[in-house]
């Protein structure tokens, strides 16, 4: 018992000195950001704050100007005298006259008085906010103590002695490892590397422990457990977060996020990249993949919303994750009002707004995949790949036109060329479509001109068409002018209210800017599959095959793959450009084939144009053709049409299949060189298909108007 008696002595001593020390402690004076502002926000600045909307008998508490100015003779705040400041004698007055008053529901604590009657004997003095206040680096303490081996270790130093306390023992080398192990990656020490940091810290003193610290700044895993705290700032989530909750994918802009710690990017880098990485000039695709930043919203994905009211809550999320994550401030109040507790305005609110207001994003989108505007993000892995395909290409291109250059003007050299016809199978439509008065027959000898007259009802069979099942479109097109924007087969119903839950539904291929453009909807233009050619380039007057093989979605899909779309022109595969990829899938077994009616060359929107131009062999397939298939069909109807054609009168486009066809047919190099080549463009597309995409921010050509 005598050494129980003797500890709990020892103790109460020790506690009685720690005491007298902090009691001795001479004390700092107040922070008015820390101890004073927070008073006055939660208990004063309702009424007689920021507002000007708000505010009561004109008194202004947030600024010293305002508590200070004069008053019929008297001042809210009088600088070191409380008695003599109206402030202090409210918030002592009797109740009757007692602030806050009765009816607002608010109390001062005692303490809290405490706090305001010292603040103004100290001078009542006010500070900025600390967002609006530029970090200053402070002079590091020379406390004149071994203890202290490291700039933070003074700082520490003299809170401890200014609190009366002394530092802690040291920890010993395995427990210091696990902390910092734990601090910097998330991750504890495997047991050897405590074993080694301990003969290390023997063996090298200070030193072991630098190296230690830079051994994990160096890990992978560094940039992983810093990131969890931004990725919550940013709203970072897998999902959409709305009653579907439908999957998402912004794994691409997480991975940037770590890169970005790992290589230590500077600050006004990492701000400006993620706030505008795609309005630098020639911004790289990190740079966009970066601004995904402000794309972690959540989407509504429910049918019925007002889509405009949503697209705006998008908009004013931005402002307050800026507020949040950049400014150290909120925002948001000020959506509605001006800030009551901070000098932000609602009219600054809607200038930050409008920044963000330009995105050509939809209020309901997003159901089962990332909402509009969205770019291929590929991986680092599948960049590398695209490079090595990029030089090959251009490596065997620049062979291919040194063949090519041999036989410029001889494609008629010779012979008439042996065409294989082409034989892919029973078709499962062949589309007539209205007879041209043009005296081109073109080269099936069916041209016709479909969008100048009104086609009937039975001008097109039906094509049984499901979204599980593939489907193979092919045609000739001869558009009239460049700048087309028309439907070329069109089974979408635009009739209907934009509003309607089945607005825009269907299948329809049309022709845009000279590329073709494939559509396969259930509500257009938001839960839609959307790809568009890059690299066909039509051109006004010239014959050109196009064709469109949707390879359709596997049994247990829960949405269609924009991968399964290719595009063909002139029977070689071209890139795609995807411009939507949501479209739901139902359960293969509730995916019944739909009989369905081809418009040919119009579409029943309102304002839809009309095709101008010809049209030729018009057909489909319920099956995904092959790559030689394509170019078999194409080659069985361009080859004749164009060796029909005086030599005068052919176009470019024309002369070249010849010359590609004669050179193929006489240069056994030039023919495999030629085919290696199609399979590294194929490869090239595949790949890029394949890749991941990231929500990204965009500007509209034309801005919104923000009020």
């Amino acid at each position: 018992m005598k050494f129980w008696r003797w500890l709990a002595k020892l103790i109460y001593v020790g506690l009685t000195l720690q005491i007298s020390g902090l009691a001795q402690a001479p004390k700092a004076a107040l922070n008015y950001d820390r101890d004073v502002r927070p008073i006055l926000s939660e208990n004063c600045f309702q009424c007689h704050g920021q507002d000007d909307t708000k505010r009561m008998a004109g008194l202004h508490l947030d600024s010293f100007e305002g508590a200070t100015a004069d008053r019929k003779g008297h001042a809210a705040l009088v600088p070191g005298k409380p008695e003599a400041s109206l402030m202090y004698q409210r918030i002592t007055a009797e109740k009757s006259r007692r602030m806050p008053p009765v009816f607002a529901n608010k109390t001062l604590a005692p303490e809290q008085i405490a706090i305001l009657k010292r603040w103004i004997e100290e001078g009542g003095h006010y500070t900025k906010h600390w967002a609006f206040v530029p970090p200053v680096r402070p002079a590091v303490p020379e406390m004149g103590d071994p203890w202290v081996r490291q700039p933070i270790d003074g700082f520490v130093l003299r809170r401890l002695r200014a609190e009366g306390l002394r530092p802690s023992q040291e920890a010993t080398p395995a427990a210091w490892l696990r902390r910092v192990s734990l601090d910097l990656t998330g991750l504890p020490p495997a047991p050897a590397e405590l074993d080694g940091f301990s003969k290390q810290v023997k063996a090298r003193g200070e030193a072991a422990y630098v190296a230690a610290v830079d051994r994990l700044l160096a890990s992978g895993a560094y940039g992983e457990r810093m990131t969890m705290d931004w990725l919550d700032v940013a709203r970072y989530a897998d999902t959409h977060g709305y009653n579907n909750d439908a999957a998402r994918s912004m794994w691409r802009w997480r991975d940037w996020v770590i890169q970005s710690f790992n290589a230590n990017m500077p600050y006004d880098r990492f701000i400006t990249e993620q706030l505008a990485g795609d309005l630098l000039p020639n911004p790289t695709l990190d740079q966009r993949i970066a601004t995904g930043f402000q794309r972690n919203n959540v989407i509504n994905s429910e049918g019925g919303i007002i889509e405009e009211e949503y697209r705006s809550q998008y908009v004013t999320d931005r402002v307050r994750t800026l507020g949040m994550a950049w400014l150290g401030l909120t925002l948001e109040c000020a959506h509605c009002h001006n800030h009551k507790f901070d000098p932000i305005s609602q009219r600054d609110h809607y200038r930050f707004y409008a920044f963000f207001n330009n995105v050509p994003e939809l209020g309901e989108d997003g159901r089962v995949a990332n909402a509009v505007p969205i770019i291929p993000a590929p991986t680092t892995e599948q960049q590398k790949q695209m490079q090595v395909l990029e030089a090959a290409i251009v490596k065997l291109s620049q062979r291919v036109d040194e063949r090519e250059k041999i036989w410029k003007g001889k494609e008629n050299t010779v012979a008439r060329l042996a065409v294989d016809p082409g034989n892919p199978g029973e078709k499962v439509l062949a589309i007539p479509c209205p007879a041209s008065n043009d005296a081109d027959a073109g080269p099936s000898h069916h041209a016709c001109a479909p969008g100048g007259v009104e086609p009937k009802p039975e001008t097109t069979d039906k094509v049984q068409v499901s979204k599980h099942g593939p489907l193979t479109f092919s045609l000739w097109v001869k558009p009239a002018a460049a700048d087309t924007d028309a439907a070329l087969l069109s089974a979408i119903d635009y009739s209907q209210n934009t509003a309607a839950a089945t607005f825009g539904s269907g299948i329809e291929l049309r022709l845009n800017g000279g590329e073709l453009e494939f559509r396969f909807s259930q509500r257009f233009p938001n839960y839609s599959l959307r790809v568009r050619s890059e690299g066909a380039h039509l051109k006004p007057g010239e014959w050109r095959r196009l064709t469109l093989v949707y390879a359709g979605a596997g049994k247990d899909a829960m949405r269609v793959d924009v991968s399964s779309v290719r595009i063909f022109a002139d029977g070689r595969e071209v890139a795609t450009q995807v411009l939507n990829d949501d479209l739901p899938l139902p359960f293969a077994n509730e995916d019944k084939p739909t009989p369905t009616t081809f418009r040919i060359g119009w579409e029943n929107s309102a304002k839809g144009a009309r095709y101008a131009g010809l049209m030729d062999d018009i057909t489909v397939w319920n099956r995904a053709l092959s790559n030689a298939e394509i170019s078999s069909l194409f080659e069985s109807r361009a080859l004749p049409y164009a060796q029909g054609v005086e030599r005068e009168h052919r176009t470019p486009t024309e002369t070249d299949w010849l010359r590609q066809a004669a050179l193929r047919a006489s240069d056994a190099g030039f023919a495999r060189e030629s085919a290696d080549l199609q399979k590294l463009r194929g490869d090239l597309f595949a790949l890029r298909r394949e890749a991941p995409t990231v929500m990204v921010m965009q500007e509209m050509a034309v801005p919104r108007e923000t009020h």
